[in-house]
Formats: structure tokens, C-alpha cells, sequence
């Protein structure tokens, strides 16, 4: 910049124009659509021609995503177009390969396909819809492979380590943040899920998931596991040996707090997505955790399969269990001296923290 003056800023158009225009991209491209529809009728009788033509238009967003910005009419118009190549390019893989949606392999390929969708398309607001299409995708496999009880910890460990680590990565941050968004959020969806068919676990009615194996009932101890090796991962962020008395005392609180939360699903869900919100200063995220929280505990409230002693009993137990915890690290911070253990606090690199690589 020349003279020392201020750089322009950007004005950016009100939201309810963006909206507007979002709203005149996918008319276009529906118009677009019903025209290919009604004049190239061979594209959809033709296996080979539906999956050339679903990526060349796949192609077309990407090219309009990249060398177009700042567009809100092109953006959704690109969008839309990718929706509508993924469509032709499924439909002609599975007519060609003669394939059925009851098996796995038509849901692997699905993954496979949002997960690149999700990496090389440069919309963040793809990336987030692709993210989410390969974490369903994804549950679909494991039922298939009667590993089902999985899938609620692993989407929230993946999710887990790149929010950790995608600050580590200073040219992929923009990548990585929608597809941690994607994950966090079909994590928050899948436990909401697992927590109404919890009951027919339990009772063993296996009538719709069939034998698993896996216990279905396993997946919330498995997500507490989860829940303690955050908890591991940003003491040793925070420079806080686990193995130490400051270390060994805030990893007791947490498996305490697991451990009383396992009869309420969700909960340890709801304190990792708020822990890993707050460790990376992300307000989005941090809301999302405590609405997460909010609903599980709601909906495990006016829950009719279980009784309300037993429900006010578990809940009671674990809002002791909170407060004990508070205590006893709220007295240890207060004697040390600052944030557990006196030393850096969990809120781990920002933008402006980032190691290079």
C-alpha cells in the first residue's frame, strides 16, 4: 500500500438482499434444471451420460466457487448446480454398476464422494453441507457393518482432533473449520438421536439394527472415553503434565463427571463440544455445546420410557457431581494461584497463535 492511507473496506450487501439474490440463484438454476430435464431427456435414460454430466457440472460450481467470489447470486447458482451433478453422477454410477441402497457399498461410495466434495471445493458453506453428507453417509456404513455403537464417538473424534489441530495447519484453516463445523454439528444431531433409541437398547430390541458387534449401549461409555481424551489432549495443550497432581486431579473431576452423566446420554457430548469451543475461542461452537446440553437434558427429562424418580435421580447426581467438581478445582485454583495448576489456561492457539509449519 502506497502513502500510508487506510485500505478500502468491502462493503457488503444487507442480509436480506443476500438473501434475495441466494433466493434468484436457485430459481435459476431450478429453471436451468427443468430445461435439461424436459430437452436432454437422454441424460437421464443413459447411465454413462447422467455421470458425465453430474461432473461437468460438479466441475462448473467449482470453477464458479473459485474464479467468481463475492457473488451471493452466483455462489447458490454454483451450489445448486452441484446438488444437481451429484444427484446424476449417483443415479448413473448405482443404474450402471447395478447397485442397491440396502447395501454398503452405494453409502461408501456416497462418503467418499462428499469427503472429497468437502476438501477440494473452495464454498465454505459446501464444504459444511458436504461434511455433514459424509457424516451420515458414514453412519450408514457402520450400521451396514453392524458397528453402528461407533459412530457417535468417532464423529465426535474426528471433529475433536481437527479442531485441535487445523491451527497447526496456517493454509488449510479455511478448509478445515466448515468440515470441523460439519462434524461437530452431525455429532450433536446423531447423540440427539441415540438418545431416544436408548431404551430399546437397553431392553436388547435389535428388531430394526439387527445383531451388532458392537453392544449399542457401549456407544455412550465410548463417547465418555472420548470426552477424557479431549480433556488429556488440552492438559497437554495447557503445558499440564497428565500424570502430575494438577493433571491427575482435573482428569478424576472429568472421569467423575463421565461416569455420572452415563445414565444421561449426551451430556459428556454436550461438555466436548462446549470444552473444544471454548479451548479454540469459538463463540459458534461454544453455543452450540450449550444448546447441545440444553436439549439433552430436556429431552432426557420428558423422556415417558424411564421413570421420573429415576431420571431426577441420575440428573441430581450428576448436578452434585458438577458441584463438587467446581469445589474442589476452584479451591485448588484459588491456592496455586490463576487457572488450574498456575499454569497457561486451556484456550489454545488462535488465528494469531498458530505454529507455522
Amino acid at each position: 500500500m502506497q502513502g500510508g492511507g487506510v485500505p478500502p473496506t468491502r462493503l457488503e450487501s444487507p442480509w436480506y438482499v443476500r438473501l434475495m439474490l441466494g433466493g434468484a440463484g436457485w430459481l435459476a438454476a431450478l429453471f436451468m434444471l427443468g430445461f435439461v430435464a424436459a430437452m436432454l431427456t437422454w441424460v437421464m435414460e443413459t447411465p454413462l451420460a447422467s455421470i458425465v454430466v453430474g461432473v461437468a457440472l460438479m466441475v462448473a460450481c467449482w470453477w464458479l466457487h473459485s474464479r467468481i467470489r463475492d457473488n451471493d447470486f452466483i455462489s447458490q447458482l454454483g451450489l445448486a448446480c452441484s446438488f444437481c451433478g451429484q444427484a446424476l453422477f449417483l443415479y448413473g454410477l448405482v443404474e450402471s454398476l447395478d447397485l442397491q441402497f440396502e447395501d454398503m457399498l452405494p453409502w461408501l461410495l456416497i462418503m467418499l464422494m462428499q469427503a472429497i466434495l468437502a476438501w477440494v471445493m473452495p464454498s465454505s458453506f459446501h464444504r459444511l453441507i458436504s461434511s455433514l453428507g459424509a457424516a451420515g453417509a458414514l453412519v450408514v456404513v457402520l450400521f451396514h457393518a453392524k458397528l453402528l455403537a461407533l459412530s457417535a464417538p468417532l464423529l465426535l473424534g474426528l471433529g475433536a482432533w481437527l479442531w485441535l489441530r487445523h491451527w497447526y495447519w496456517p493454509g488449510q484453516v479455511a478448509r478445515c473449520r466448515p468440515i470441523a463445523y460439519g462434524l461437530s454439528i452431525a455429532t450433536v444431531g446423531l447423540s440427539y438421536l441415540n438418545m431416544g433409541l436408548q431404551p430399546a437398547w437397553e431392553l436388547g430390541v435389535n428388531e430394526v439394527f439387527g445383531q451388532q458387534l458392537v453392544p449399542l449401549w457401549s456407544s455412550e461409555w465410548l463417547v465418555g472415553l472420548v470426552f477424557l481424551g479431549l480433556v488429556w489432549a488440552l492438559l497437554r495443550r495447557a503445558r499440564i503434565s497428565p500424570p502430575s497432581p494438577k493433571g491427575l486431579l482435573i482428569l478424576g473431576c472429568s472421569l467423575a463427571l463421565a461416569l455420572a452423566s452415563i445414565r444421561a446420554p449426551g451430556i459428556s457430548m454436550g461438555l466436548s463440544i462446549l470444552l473444544l469451543g471454548f479451548a479454540n475461542g469459538t463463540r459458534l461452537l461454544v453455543g452450540l455445546g450449550i444448546l447441545a446440553l440444553l436439549a439433552y437434558v430436556g429431552f432426557y427429562y420428558y423422556q415417558l420410557d424411564i421413570s421420573l424418580m429415576a431420571k431426577s435421580g441420575w440428573l441430581a447426581l450428576t448436578g452434585v457431581v458438577l458441584l463438587l467438581c467446581r469445589f474442589v478445582l476452584g479451591r485448588f485454583t484459588s491456592s496455586s494461584g490463576g487457572s488450574p495448576g498456575g499454569g497457561k489456561p486451556f484456550a489454545g492457539p488462535g488465528p494469531q497463535e498458530a505454529p507455522h509449519a
